[in-house]
């Protein structure tokens, strides 16, 4: 249950909200998880517009409603958020709502770089990793960077990865297996399954 003095912030507090919309889906009260999120969506608060967005896309506490997930991104990319059109974005990649479109995800994707997203920072270095996409040619030197921006933005899920598979591999750095295995263990401390996975099975190969 709230405490006394959360139950009287989030009366005058649209932070506070979404911090109780957490706090209910945590214990399964997904009735008042979805309207507390509401609240905080519809007072303006950017982080209750991407959760709202987030599990409306999910169907976390509420049926998926892809249209109405995309309208709470919107909300949030009105106000200036690179995670809102970064989320945007992965509708249009995957085909949640709407048809797949990959151009126009990756318009998005530069949108959320430009706002200075760690989603779209990694996104696009992925894409130049690969070299897969119409306009992103292969490039292990923007990639690099642009990896290494996302991690200074706070990204701590891909980015610790692939860094270490390019100093592992030697793209564009020299190889260096000690500084692919530091990567690898940043990246686990960070939370990255990726990481963790990866790293184990290193430990594995020395034990």
């Amino acid at each position: 249950e709230l405490g006394e003095d959360l139950f009287k912030a989030f009366l005058r507090d649209h932070t506070a909200e979404c911090e109780a919309a957490l706090n209910f889906s945590k214990s399964g009260e997904k009735e008042k998880a979805f309207e507390f999120m509401k609240r905080s969506a519809e007072g303006g608060y950017i982080k209750g517009q991407l959760f709202l967005g987030l599990w409306l896309r999910q169907g976390k506490n509420i049926e998926v409603n892809y249209e109405q997930a995309e309208f709470w991104y919107n909300k949030a990319a009105d106000q200036g958020s690179g995670t809102a059109y970064h989320n945007i974005g992965y509708m249009y990649e995957y085909g949640h709502g709407k048809e797949i479109n990959v151009k126009t995800a990756y318009e998005y994707y530069e949108k959320s770089k430009e706002l200075e997203s760690f989603f779209g920072y990694r996104n696009i270095a992925t894409a130049y990793y690969f070299g897969e996409l119409e306009g992103y040619e292969q490039d292990y030197e923007k990639a690099y960077n642009l990896f290494l921006k996302a991690i200074e933005l706070g990204d701590n899920t891909s980015s610790h990865f692939y860094l270490s598979l390019m100093f592992a591999k030697g793209y564009h750095v020299e190889k260096d297996i000690i500084k692919a295995f530091e990567y690898l263990e940043a990246g686990k401390v960070a939370g990255s399954e990726k990481c963790k996975e990866k790293y184990q099975k290193m430990i594995n190969c020395l034990e």
